[in-house]
């Protein structure tokens, strides 16, 4: 099983682990390493090919303890690599019957995301353009996510991608793509206005609830 115990001690390191010894996985697969003509096409061969390979080698409940960490951790890149795994996981998988379904359900689980980043103060800026060679990037722990946020991405996307049918994941994954490709070119923070989502309602309504 591929070490977990190693990024609780250095996130940023290649040194061997104190625990058992063994070496990040950062240079399994450096010879697969990505350059930014990364289509979508390799991008979606990489996702179901190494997600469930991936994730059988991580201890769930070690990556999910790392959430915060992984996420306050993260620089912008890796920030957008960790919305595309939250949408996966959010994103219905149910097939739509128009368009205007389609994106009805990719901008209420955009909204979820939002949501999420928001509520734990994590701020997406906004890009120039969305980059899918940096989600492929995190499905090999390559250049530009570093082996923490790439094997925390993977675990949050590997339990949802186990327990879906392939046509729901096929589905899962092109919504998830286009909803991470928007966080990218439009940012998220808690100023957010958008038609559905208002990031000041939002955190009103949650100190409402709480008093």
């Amino acid at each position: 099983m591929r070490c977990s115990h190693i990024y609780r001690k250095d996130a940023d390191t290649d040194d061997t682990c104190s625990v058992c010894g063994s070496y990040a996985a950062i240079e399994i697969y450096k010879e697969h390493k990505l350059d930014s003509s990364q289509d979508e096409s390799r991008l979606h061969e990489l996702f179901f090919q190494r997600v469930p390979k991936v994730y059988e080698t991580l201890d769930p409940d070690v990556w999910e303890d790392l959430e915060d960490f992984a996420w306050r951790s993260a620089n912008q890149n890796e920030k957008v690599f960790l919305s595309f795994c939250r949408a996966f996981v959010g994103v219905s998988g149910e097939t739509t019957q128009s368009e205007s379904d389609y994106w009805n359900v990719a901008l209420a689980a955009e909204a979820q995301v939002r949501a999420y980043l928001v509520e734990k103060n994590i701020r997406l800026v906004k890009q120039d353009d969305f980059e899918p060679s940096l989600i492929a990037d995190g499905m090999l722990a390559g250049r530009f996510i570093r082996t923490l946020q790439a094997h925390y991405g993977i675990s949050v996307c590997g339990a949802a991608f186990n327990s879906q049918t392939l046509d729901e994941n096929e589905r899962k994954y092109q919504k998830a793509l286009r909803i991470a490709e928007r966080l990218a070119v439009t940012g998220c923070s808690s100023k957010d206005n958008l038609p559905y989502f208002n990031a000041a309602d939002h955190l009103a309504g949650l100190e409402a609830a709480s008093t």
